[in-house]
């Protein structure tokens, strides 16, 4: 997902912050706030790859949807990299 000026307040604590371009996010429905991002890792867009910091596994970050309903999003599904590194880690750290 692009991340804007805007977001990068939520995204603050982790590492790359300062020059990141995107965030690697989770989606999910919370059945209280509607559909939710959690940000897992923050990088930057090279043509068609990407680079991805490790995330913050002390911290967790939260995007509601309608926040960043105009913003760019990216599918990494077919990246088994990042299911590997995030995802399937990050679920089991918390």
């Amino acid at each position: 997902m692009q991340l804007t000026e805007r977001l990068k307040s939520v995204a603050n604590d982790f590492p790359g912050a300062k020059n990141a371009e995107c965030a690697l996010v989770y989606g999910y429905i919370d059945h209280t706030a509607g559909l939710t991002l959690e940000i897992l890792a923050l990088g930057n867009k090279s043509g068609s790859d990407f680079h991805f910091e490790n995330g913050n596994n002390n911290i967790r970050s939260f995007i509601r949807i309608g926040a960043v309903k105009d913003c760019v999003f990216y599918s990494a599904d077919s990246n088994e990299e990042y299911v590997s590194r995030y995802v399937v880690m990050n679920r089991m750290s918390y």
